[in-house]
């Protein structure tokens, strides 16, 4: 039975050995996991630093951006407003050009009404005309005649004149 506890202490020595070489690797490993720890704490705040500055000038982009935005819809309104003014405008002048020419059409067909109108009045007026000269003409002739037919008469008239002045003296002698 010694012997069986002799191999027993013997055993529990070599335990107790690798249990203080166990330990001592533990402490090592536990060192080497603190270290790394603090370097990785030493990375996370670096990170972390890191990453709140790339927040605030994302946050800096961001409200510059929002300003930009604010700035493009304030410019856009106004450029619609001003879009909206022009056609407008642009609505009242074709407007007042197709009134325009309306009016213009209107002036020009009374225009040519007018035209027609007098040109009738012209023509009917030149054949007036016309009909007067030839009328004219028709009583100048007549005149002539006339006057040639006074002249005529008025020999004849002198001719009796002479025969009766003849014959009464004839009468007279006798």
């Amino acid at each position: 039975h010694e012997l069986s506890i002799s191999y027993k202490d013997k055993d529990m020595e070599v335990l107790n050995e690798k249990m203080k070489e166990m330990t001592k690797q533990l402490e090592g490993k536990d060192k080497s996991l603190q270290d790394r720890s603090a370097v990785g704490e030493k990375a996370i705040a670096s990170y972390k630093r890191k990453a709140q500055e790339a927040l605030a000038a994302a946050n800096a982009r961001l409200a510059s951006a929002n300003q930009a935005r604010e700035e493009a819809e304030s410019d856009a309104k106004s450029a619609k407003l001003a879009a909206d003014d022009a056609v407008e405008r642009a609505r009242m002048a074709e407007a007042r050009r197709v009134e325009a020419e309306k009016s213009r059409n209107e002036l020009a067909s009374q225009l040519e009404e007018e035209r027609l109108t007098r040109s009738k009045e012209i023509a009917e007026l030149r054949d007036s005309v016309e009909k007067l000269n030839d009328t004219i003409d028709l009583m100048q002739a007549e005149a002539n005649e006339a006057h040639a037919a006074r002249e005529k008469l008025i020999k004849e008239k002198n001719d009796l004149g002479s025969k009766l002045a003849e014959e009464r003296e004839k009468s007279s002698d006798l």
